[in-house]
This record gives C-alpha cells, sequence and structure tokens, in this order.
C-alpha cells in the first residue's frame, strides 16, 4: 500500500513476510522508481492521510501543510499589515485595534504612516488615565489622532472611549494591548482588529530589525576589534548579558541564551560555506546586495524544522501534534444524542460519579501538610461534582463555575478551577484524576507501611521541600549553604535497591529530548518517535561546597513539561525543582542547543 501526497510520502506491505523495523525515511517520490500501487492514494482523503501519520509517526504530522493542501498557502502565510488599507476601514466611532504579542511592536509602523498627519500616544499604566482621557477630549474638538499603547494595564477608563463613539468628528483612535480578560467587549466588537504577531512583519521591517542588529554588531565590532583580535568570549558576554540580557531573566534561560551564540561567534563561522545548521538550509549568503538576501529568505521552507535551533526531530512531537489535537477538540460541535447514543448529561454525569468512586474517603488521620492538603483538596472536588450533578438533575441552578466544569469534561479537560488550586500539571482529566488518586496512594502507604527505600519524586506537592527537608536533614548534612546551592552528585542503581547511609533513593523523573544509555552510563541523544524517556533511580547524596566535574552535565529538573512558572526570589521558575549532576560524554552546549531536561510528570 503506497500513497503520497504533498503531506509526505507513506508504504506499507500488508502481512510481510518478513519484519524489519520503521523505516525513517523514504526517498522523494521524483526519485522512486516504483509508481504508485493500489488504490489507497485515490480512496484516503487530506485529513483521514493525516490521522495515518498521526497513527504511526507522530513526529511527521504538520498542521500547516494540512491547512496548505486543503485551503491553499495564503492562509499560513500572514499578511503584512497594511495600515494604509486598514485606514479605509476607520471611521470616528471605529477605533484600530493591535492586538500584540511578545516580541511585536507596531510603534515603528504607526510613526511612519502617521508622520504627516501628526498625532498624540501614550502609555497607559498607574495614573495614566486622567492623562488619557484629557487626550482624548482635545482630540475631539480638533481632531487629532490618538494612539493609547498598552491598554490591557489600564483595567478602568474605558466609559469615555465609550461615551466618544457617539460624537461624530473628525478623529481617529488607536490602541494596542496584549491579550486580556478585562478589554471591554463593546469597545472590541466596534473596531478594527489586527494581530501583530511578529510573523506578520512586512519583509521590509524584518530586514530594517537586521540591519538594526547589524549594526549593533557593527558598534562592538568596531569597539572591541580595532587591533585585528576578535575576543569572542567578550562579545558573546556583551551581547547575551548585556544587550538583550535584560529581556532574560530566567538562569535557565540565559544559559541558553549564552549557548546558542556560541554557534554565532565562532571562529567557524568565517570559514567559507559555513552553515548554520545540518541541513545546509540556513546560512549566511555571500552577497552585498539586498535583492538577493529578500531572494534567499523567501525561499526559506515556511515550516522551521527542529534542526535549525539544534533540536532534535521529536520537538515536533509536542509543538505540532498537541496544537492540532486541541483546536480540533475546542471546536468539536456538541450536539445532542442520536439514534440511542448517549446525551452530554449522561455523559458528564457518568463521568462525575467515576470520579466520585476513585476519590478516597477520610482514612489518613496524620497531621502532615502533604495530607492536608490532599485531603482539603479531595472535599472541595466531591463537593464540586455533587453539585454538577444536582444541577443536571435541575436541582440547583447551573452557575457560570458548574458550566465550565461540565465543558471541561467534555473535552477531558482538567476544568480551570480545580487546576489552579491544585498542583501543577498538564494532564487530560482522565490521567489527572488517576495521577491524584496516586499521589493519595503513595502518601497512604508511606503512612502505613513507613518510610519507602525509594521516594515518588512526583508523588509530592512541594518536591523542592521534600529534597531539602527532614530526609536530607536525618541521613546527609544538608544545611542552609546546601539549600541554597541544591546540586547534588547522583549515581544510578541498576541493581536491589541499597539503604544509603546519606542522601535519598529518588524515582520517578523523566527525561525530555535525550535518554539514558545503560551500557556506557551516560546521557545520550533520544530515540525516534520516543519523546521521554525514564530515568533510572537516582541517589541524591547532599555535599557541602560539592565542586560537580566538568564532564557532568547540569540537567534542570522541572514539575511539567511547560518549563514556565513564576520568577521566585531564588533567581529561578517555581516549575523548577533542583539541578540534577548527569554524566555525559558530549560537551554541555550540545545537551543545552537540544533542551535537554528532566520532567517529574508527562503531559499524558
Amino acid at each position: 500500500m503506497t500513497f503520497a501526497s504533498p503531506l509526505g510520502r507513506f508504504q506499507a506491505s500488508i502481512n510481510p513476510e518478513k519484519w524489519e523495523d520503521y523505516v525513517a525515511d523514504l526517498p522523494p517520490l521524483e526519485e522512486s522508481k516504483g509508481e504508485i500501487r493500489g488504490h489507497w492514494n485515490e480512496r484516503l482523503g487530506t485529513f483521514q492521510k493525516l490521522i495515518l501519520i498521526k497513527s504511526l509517526i507522530e513526529e511527521k504530522v504538520s498542521q500547516d501543510e494540512f491547512v496548505i493542501v486543503s485551503l491553499g498557502k495564503q492562509f499560513v502565510e500572514n499578511p503584512p499589515v497594511d495600515l494604509a488599507n486598514l485606514y479605509n476601514d476607520m471611521s470616528p466611532s471605529t477605533p484600530l485595534i493591535f492586538i500584540l504579542s511578545t516580541g511585536s511592536d507596531p510603534m515603528g509602523a504607526f510613526q511612519r504612516f502617521a508622520k504627516e498627519r501628526g498625532f498624540e500616544s501614550i502609555s497607559l499604566g498607574q495614573g495614566q488615565g486622567p492623562i488619557a482621557e484629557k487626550m482624548i477630549l482635545e482630540a475631539l474638538k480638533s481632531g487629532q489622532w490618538v494612539f493609547l499603547q498598552n491598554c490591557h494595564l489600564a483595567v478602568t477608563g474605558w466609559t469615555l472611549i465609550n461615551f466618544c463613539f457617539h460624537f461624530s468628528m473628525d478623529f481617529r483612535l488607536f490602541l494596542s494591548s496584549m491579550p486580556t480578560k478585562v478589554f471591554p467587549v463593546t469597545v472590541l466588537q466596534n473596531s478594527v482588529k489586527v494581530n501583530t504577531h511578529i510573523h506578520t512583519i512586512p519583509l521590509q521591517d524584518k530586514l530594517s530589525l537586521c540591519y538594526f542588529h547589524l549594526e549593533c554588531a557593527l558598534l562592538n565590532l568596531n569597539l572591541y576589534c580595532k587591533d585585528g583580535i576578535i575576543p569572542w568570549d567578550a562579545l558573546i558576554y556583551i551581547t547575551g548579558e548585556i544587550t538583550y540580557g535584560g529581556r532574560v531573566t530566567d538562569a535557565w534561560d540565559q544559559r541558553c541564551l549564552r549557548t546558542i551564540l556560541k554557534s554565532f561567534f565562532s571562529p567557524q563561522t568565517l570559514e567559507p560555506d559555513y552553515s548554520f545548521s545540518t541541513s545546509g538550509i540556513y546560512y549566511a549568503p555571500e552577497t552585498d546586495q539586498l535583492e538577493d538576501y529578500k531572494k534567499y529568505i523567501e525561499s526559506l521552507p515556511i515550516i522551521d524544522d527542529p534542526e535549525v535551533f539544534g533540536m532534535h526531530e521529536n520537538a515536533n512531537l509536542r509543538q505540532e501534534t498537541m496544537t492540532l489535537i486541541s483546536t480540533i477538540l475546542d471546536v468539536n460541535p456538541r450536539s445532542s444524542a442520536q439514534h440511542g447514543a448517549k446525551s452530554n448529561d449522561e455523559i458528564v454525569c457518568e463521568l462525575a460519579e467515576s470520579i466520585l468512586l476513585k476519590l478516597p474517603g477520610k482514612r489518613a488521620q496524620t497531621e502532615t501538610n502533604n495530607v492536608r492538603l490532599v485531603m482539603r483538596y479531595f472535599l472541595w472536588f466531591q463537593s464540586s461534582l455533587v453539585t454538577l450533578q444536582k444541577a443536571i438533575a435541575g436541582l440547583v441552578v447551573m452557575s457560570e463555575e458548574m458550566d465550565r466544569i461540565y465543558t471541561s469534561f467534555l473535552n477531558n479537560q482538567v476544568p480551570t478551577h480545580w487546576s489552579n488550586s491544585a498542583y501543577p500539571s498538564l494532564k487530560p482529566l482522565a490521567s489527572w484524576v488517576k495521577d491524584l488518586t496516586l499521589r493519595t496512594s503513595f502518601i497512604q502507604t508511606w503512612i502505613t507501611l513507613g518510610q519507602p527505600k525509594s521516594f515518588w519524586i512526583s508523588g509530592f506537592f512541594f518536591p523542592q521541600g521534600f529534597l531539602t527537608g527532614k530526609p536530607l536533614q536525618d541521613r546527609g548534612e544538608c544545611s542552609d549553604h546546601c539549600y541554597i546551592h541544591p546540586h547534588r552528585s547522583i549515581s544510578f542503581v541498576t541493581r536491589q535497591l541499597p539503604e544509603p547511609e546519606d542522601g535519598v533513593l529518588v524515582h520517578g523523573m523523566f527525561m525530555d529530548s535525550c535518554r539514558w544509555d545503560d551500557d556506557n552510563m551516560v546521557i545520550e541523544d533520544a530515540l525516534p518517535r520516543v519523546m521521554n524517556a525514564m530515568l533510572p533511580i537516582v541517589h541524591f547524596e547532599p555535599q557541602r561546597n560539592y565542586v560537580p566535574e566538568p564532564s557532568l552535565y547540569h540537567a534542570p529538573l522541572y514539575k511539567t513539561s511547560v518549563r514556565a512558572g513564576t520568577l521566585s526570589t531564588t533567581g529561578h521558575s517555581t516549575n523548577f525543582v533542583v539541578t540534577v549532576m548527569i554524566p555525559s560524554s558530549r560537551p554541555s552546549d550540545y545537551w543545552i542547543s537540544k533542551a535537554s531536561a528532566l520532567l517529574c510528570q508527562l503531559d499524558d
């Protein structure tokens, strides 16, 4: 069975005589000598082919390619922002709203557009509301243009803007805001919206941005390379820590930024035919003509392969596939039951009842922080589920909160009201409930049977407290110094679990973008289609003034795969747990560029 389409090429043998293995890559269709056999190429639609690819080689799923085949290339290429055309849709009562995204700023394009007309602008924030109101009132009389920036920072002050729309005067109002829930719906409905994502920047602006960075780089080169010697380390420090370092606050992101800069600030970049990627697609054209650079930029692929960032091909598994699946679930229609199928009310009621049966009763009586926290969550969840069942039966009013829980259950998603109050997790509802019961069982077993030989790191609501708490204080020499610098030496256990004199044994960690080689006892590249390999049991041993060996890779351990959280006073994200030293036969920069890290739990 063979079929081919712009989505890719697929070839399979039904009941083969000898099983070998999955073939990672097939030659391009135009280079293949054989013809397409069978009728599946005609019988399967585009979406059916996408499902088949998702089932067998998930990392090759591309939602952009699917959109291109189904709708056209113009639906994945964001058109450039043309303010002249957008102005024709505006009126004194119809403002223009720039929906901001990270890294985008429409102010430059707006200044060029309104250069001859003239305008007044102000960035909203604390204490800027009265000034903005006065500016709008004056503009109503004079016909001036007004640009209110960062409207998401101003929760109040929108009454005046709504009132102004009743006037018919020669003025224009421009707004910019990040996506926010406090933005007034009436203003949003009566306005022209434009998304200023970084990819919507016109090619000329992108080149201007590149020239701006080039100008900064030339200033540094003229300052530090007068003698003909290039101080690579100084350039990396100035660019990473000074020029761009102020925008990067997380210590691990700063390490990643420095590693990426090393691939651009190195002697190898001066060699002829140097490429920034292994495929050779991304390189610096050897020309000084602007048109040549434009043609090269336009020839770059729409969908960037992970290898351009130095990452493993498995990176497509989470980004592309998860986005596609979640989008399909969000737009899935909620129709009533037909031909004997269960209705939505029946589905939600059965799901709520099954969750209630899985939640334990008041069995744990030991007064510990984890137990009290778990039991408080259980009581809260039980109350929500009982109220939801009564609301479906019509015994109580279906509140807005219950309606959101109802919709989340239909989508197999954890209700936001629950997830915001519980421990960090990205699991769907079924897996989340199972994980919650496993955490409870782990704590209950510990209370009933005593301290385990190996601790399940994911079973703790606050794993940082465990690693620096009583178990390490009793067994090791944990001190405040050890807590501030939580670097531990590790050893991997492959036989019967010993009972260490110092420290603790920990299991339940997963490796992201890497795997563990049992033969050579080092970290290695992840296998294709294996996103998260299991890390063996680790011995955490606290030591005073510990100096790690240079060959060890400093792998951050995170609670979830999102790797993001609130920046704490320690300089780390609240999602960060501890640094784990892993033996490696490769330089640390290799694993940093691949974003290799450890996780306490997976997303499924």
